[in-house]
């Protein structure tokens, strides 16, 4: 029996982050596909898997000479995109050894007020835009009051959208699309009305036909658009 799937992101095993020019030229092969809530989605672009000693005393040192980079130049945007990277790889890591929410939360809400300034010095940045999603998705996972929640899912999709909206080949967004029709999703099981629900849903699956569209062979999106069909017609029949 499917359930809803689940939006929230965070990789099985760490990865190096690559600089951001590498990231802003990645094919939509770059990243890595995960298991989370019997769904599978993409992580954040920019990272490569990475196993070596010390990587938390690296991941810091990497996050301190970027900040430096960007304490002497503010507009820097390759230093405030590859800030926003460890910072966010950093708050994984911290997910996956069990560290306090709180720990992770405050690497996460760190790691978005970087890719803010990133986006305000290249407002075009796809990759800016995508991993801000993300984090923001990770924030609202993370969250128990509800209207938090909901209000950071929102803006994950906002991001989504204009990820989407940035890729005007439409060569790059297919994973931009699946991540929002999965935030949106998110926000149908935070939403108090039933018609908001079922009205995020089938925006959800506006979304995973687009996916779907652009690339016929991406099957995640073709099983999250599944997981979207089976729970509206669960609502339709508890409805009579």
């Amino acid at each position: 029996r499917p359930s809803v799937a689940m939006a929230a992101t965070g990789p099985e095993s760490p990865k190096a982050v690559t600089s951001p020019r590498d990231s802003e030229n990645a094919s939509t092969s770059a990243g890595k596909w995960i298991h989370y809530g019997g769904v599978e989605i993409r992580t954040r672009l920019g990272g490569e898997n990475g196993a070596f000693d010390g990587q938390d005393r690296m991941l810091s040192m990497r996050a301190d000479r970027h900040k430096d980079a960007a304490s002497r130049d503010p507009d820097d945007f390759d230093a405030l995109y590859s800030w926003a990277l460890v910072l966010q790889e950093q708050a994984e890591r911290a997910e996956a050894k069990g560290a306090d929410a709180s720990r992770r939360s405050d690497l996460l809400a760190k790691a978005c007020a970087r890719y803010d300034a990133a986006h305000r010095c290249r407002p075009r940045s796809h990759s800016t835009l995508y991993n801000w999603g993300i984090a923001l998705g990770d924030r609202a996972r993370m969250s128990a009051d509800a209207p938090t929640a909901r209000q950071l899912w929102g803006e994950a999709c906002d991001k989504y959208r204009a990820a989407v909206e940035c890729d005007v080949a439409k060569t790059q967004s297919t994973q931009a699309l699946n991540n929002w029709g999965l935030a949106l999703q998110q926000l149908a099981t935070v939403s108090r009305e039933r018609d908001e629900k079922r009205r995020r849903l089938l925006a959800a699956v506006g979304r995973f036909r687009e996916a779907i569209r652009r690339d016929p062979s991406f099957h995640r999106a073709v099983y999250n658009l599944g997981t979207i069909m089976y729970a509206l017609s669960e609502m339709a029949r508890s409805t009579g």
